[in-house]
């Protein structure tokens, strides 16, 4: 009986690796003449790489279309990566499609230059999809403090902490995007780091913030210079817990002043609008939300920079 568990397991291990699907496709199964490149653009100028083309790795396996059995201490590494050729002004934006159930998720990858000990230059946590084979998109910024990468390296993936860190099918290197101002900017879409925090809610909303948790979003537009009126933060959140709960608001690494600081009201599950004061800020800012108080602080779905009433 145990051999016959083992076998199943395994073989549905294979059959989720060639048979990708997309988190929010589930329907369509990508047969292997099509599960390359699954959801990224055809038309995309920056080149893809599919994870099992590897050039070289440690104790992971190669389904074929997609890699598994990432446990601690296990890598994966790509050579010949041109940085140059994805100019951007700023960071780079790593974008991967991974899978993961819920009990393995959130545990780190972490992305180093050239070797196995080489430089950190960014963190993946992986995000929860509906099981190993369902694979949806999250990314993460990618730069040596903080200036950008530049020339021709080679990218390691380094699994931490745990086994079944994640399956990965495909990932780019694209510029980074800017949350433009006065617009309300899905948290999903521009997010650059997640630390001790979920995306939930079919990917649209984060969750399970704890004391300690960040969000980062690495350029956000703060308007024209030549616009004095001080800006605005509105947050778009929901509060199922107590109260006593506040986010910090840090602006390129440094605390905002104290009435910048978003005292998260109890909603009673439902989403509100809630907002703080900034301040006079222009141009392209690097913002990360800090939660405190508690377990289970606040979901959120949207954010935007605007100017004060």
């Amino acid at each position: 009986m145990f051999r016959m568990c083992l076998i199943f397991l395994f073989t549905l291990i294979i059959f989720s690796c060639s048979n990708p699907i997309l988190e929010d496709q589930k329907v369509n199964i990508a047969k292997d003449s099509l599960s390359k490149s699954i959801a990224f653009p055809t038309y995309s100028p920056y080149p893809i790489y599919e994870a099992e083309n590897y050039s070289s790795q440690s104790g992971i396996r190669n389904y074929g279309t997609c890699i598994g059995n990432c446990d601690n201490g296990d890598w994966v590494a790509y050579s010949n990566i041109n940085f140059d050729a994805i100019p951007t002004t700023n960071y780079h934006l790593l974008e991967i499609y991974e899978a993961v159930p819920w009990n393995n998720s959130n545990q780190v990858v972490e992305i180093r230059l050239d070797s196995t000990n080489g430089m950190i230059v960014g963190y993946l946590r992986p995000q929860a999809t509906a099981d190993w084979g369902i694979f949806a998109k999250m990314q993460t910024s990618l730069s040596i403090g903080s200036s950008r990468i530049t020339g021709i390296h080679t990218l390691v993936f380094k699994f931490m902490f745990g086994s079944g860190v994640c399956d990965l099918e495909s990932f780019r290197i694209i510029p980074s995007t800017v949350a433009p101002f006065d617009t309300i900017n899905e948290v999903e879409n521009y997010y650059t780091g997640l630390n001790n925090i979920r995306l939930i809610n079919n990917f649209t909303t984060t969750g399970h913030a704890d004391d300690g948790s960040i969000i980062s979003f690495g350029r956000v537009d703060f308007g024209s210079k030549y616009n004095t009126v001080n800006r605005s933060l509105l947050l778009y959140l929901t509060n199922p817990g107590g109260y006593g709960r506040w986010i910090d608001v840090i602006i390129d690494g440094r605390e905002a002043p104290q009435y910048a600081d978003v005292t998260v009201p109890q909603t009673g599950g439902t989403f509100t609008l809630t907002n703080t004061s900034l301040g006079y800020l222009y141009g392209e800012h690097k913002l990360e939300l800090r939660f405190k108080g508690g377990v289970g602080i606040v979901d959120v779905d949207w954010f935007k920079i605007t100017y004060s009433k």
